[in-house]
């Protein structure tokens, strides 16, 4: 199966560059994207004077998504105020087995007035049936707060050690991708590892998950992370500058 993880950051580095990033891609398997809005007007006027790049993004990103890839099932996930969020787009040849959501940073509808990045976070899952047999795909946005590195910080390990115990429920291999916010060397990542599965993003040497639209201190914040039952066929960083995050695209049986 094919996967593609991006952290969309709505949009703001062009709707239609993202767009037609998306639509070159359509034949894969599954995408899962991070930083989604879903009629999120209101919110964004909100919180523009905020997040100068709110100024940029597509308020209706998730719908605009779905016009393009009609042969996917898209599935929306509100993590904040019912518009903003986590978005997989599942190929409809593949038959989904269940999906849903677990909190692994704070609880639901936990939000910091001063710090409006951060809010809970809840890991998006789907179990889907391969030829291999079935698999769950996981897709998180991790915790985050303005002026925070991504260094280890108590509630980062809080959140790897909440993913562990989540994964630990599951009965099938699994795929955990996404904008962690978190460093390939730390314990936040150790405890993952701990829990026996492979860092791709070590694993393959790569040096960046960034692009140059990132003005910030930390070269990384995606990541894949796969049990030790998943054969990786293919791993790498995608070109372009379609976010200020890069592409994860990850090949795997």
């Amino acid at each position: 199966m094919k996967i593609i993880s991006l952290n969309t950051w709505g949009g703001a580095a062009g709707l239609k560059r993202f767009l037609d990033f998306v639509k070159h891609h359509a034949d894969t398997d599954i995408f899962c994207f991070q930083e989604v809005w879903s009629h999120g007007e209101n919110h964004i006027e909100k919180l523009k004077d905020l997040y100068a790049h709110l100024a940029y993004v597509e308020p209706n990103l998730f719908e605009k998504i779905q016009e393009i890839l009609p042969n996917h099932e898209g599935y929306f996930l509100p993590v904040l105020f019912g518009d903003y969020g986590l978005a997989i787009f599942l190929n409809k040849s593949k038959r989904i087995l269940n999906s849903g959501s677990q909190y692994v940073y704070k609880n639901e509808g936990w939000y910091n007035k001063e710090q409006p990045g951060d809010h809970a976070r809840p890991l998006q899952y789907i179990s889907v049936e391969t030829e291999v047999g079935s698999r769950t795909i996981m897709n998180l946005h991790g915790m985050w707060q303005k002026g925070l590195t991504h260094a280890d910080a108590p509630n980062r390990i809080e959140q790897s050690k909440r993913i562990v115990q989540f994964t630990k429920t599951l009965e099938q291999p699994f795929v955990l991708i996404g904008d962690l916010n978190i460093l390939p060397v730390s314990q936040s990542a150790h405890i993952l590892e701990n829990a026996g599965m492979r860092n791709l993003i070590n694993e393959y040497k790569i040096t960046s998950t960034r692009t140059s639209l990132y003005d910030g201190p930390d070269a990384f914040a995606d990541h894949a992370f796969v049990s030790s039952n998943i054969i990786v066929d293919r791993f790498e960083v995608l070109p372009g500058e379609i976010s200020d995050h890069s592409p994860l695209l990850l090949e795997f049986r």
